[in-house]
């Protein structure tokens, strides 16, 4: 659940979008996590910082991202929240200490799973 991974108790590599078998029987190496220190793109390799050079037929590059501020009414307000980080779930527990009621609306699956 990414509820466990924003709270730290469990690593982003245990929160696959597809499974192992998904990778394997597309013969993709997926290097979750690694740094990439650099792309040869006439060899066809990205350098790892080990100096492992990894070979590739087509290169997917997934950065991952940051999100984008809303720029909508409301925004300035107190305890407005991105999900997105462990430290994002950091300042929203903060928020909740002293607090004995709250309630949230309907969302998509990421408020339900933090319910």
């Amino acid at each position: 659940m990414i509820s466990h991974v924003l709270e730290g108790s469990q690593p982003h590599a245990k929160l696959p979008i597809r499974s192992e078998r998904f990778y394997d029987d597309l013969n993709i190496q997926a290097l979750l996590g690694r740094l990439a220190t650099g792309i040869d793109v006439d060899d066809r390799h990205v350098l790892l910082p080990d100096g492992v050079r990894a070979g590739f037929d087509r290169l997917l590059i997934a950065a991952g991202s940051d999100p984008r501020p809303l720029d909508a009414e409301g925004m300035e307000l107190k305890n407005i929240f991105y999900m997105r980080t462990q430290e994002h779930a950091r300042q929203q527990v903060a928020a909740l200490e002293g607090v004995r009621r709250a309630s949230r609306p309907p969302t998509a699956c990421f408020g339900a799973v933090l319910q």
